[in-house]
């Protein structure tokens, strides 16, 4: 009797295959883009992203002008992040973006509105090597920081003068010249 012993089939592969499909299958190096097909606001909401949320040396943009997009947290440091259009809002004096390039082309890079002693403070705070703010591009905080009578430099009494972060008291007193 002859007993054959079954092996399982098997097909080689050449190496250059296998990593021509490694390739294809590497996200990294692609450019990230901001869809909005998530939430439509939160950066960390990974359904927001084209390849997911966005990861280390990782090339981002956002590229509509109607996106509004919510940073409350530190980013992994980017390859680049490029805002082509949109408005980019940092909350949270801990947020930070951090990316070896940083190109504002156009849109807005702002925070959210003032606030007071009790609420969260907020901050832009950019860590890169190289930093573009484009002609068609606006970092705006007017009016984003402390309110009025708010912060470490307010005045302790009415007659306390004018102050950082605060608006200056209306004093009593008189001044003199002689």
């Amino acid at each position: 009797m002859n007993k054959q012993t079954k092996r399982p089939m098997t097909r080689r592969v050449g190496l250059g295959a296998v990593l021509l499909t490694l390739m294809a299958n590497m996200t990294l190096g692609a450019t990230n883009f901001w869809t909005g097909l998530g939430d439509g606001l939160h950066w960390d909401d990974a359904a927001n992203w084209s390849l997911g949320q966005p990861a280390a040396q990782q090339d981002v943009a956002v590229t509509n002008a109607a996106h509004q997009l919510l940073l409350a947290g530190e980013t992994p440091v980017l390859g680049s992040f490029t805002l082509y259009g949109g408005t980019l809002t940092m909350t949270n004096w801990a947020t930070r973006l951090q990316a070896g390039e940083v190109t504002i082309q156009q849109g807005f890079l702002t925070l959210p509105p003032a606030f007071n002693e009790s609420q969260m403070s907020n901050r832009i705070w950019i860590a890169c090597a190289d930093f573009t703010l484009a002609a068609g591009a606006t970092i705006d905080v007017d009016a984003r920081g402390y309110l009025s009578g708010s912060g470490p430099g307010k005045g302790v009494t009415t007659a306390s003068g004018a102050g950082y972060g605060g608006v200056g008291a209306t004093g009593g007193g008189s001044w003199s010249d002689a």
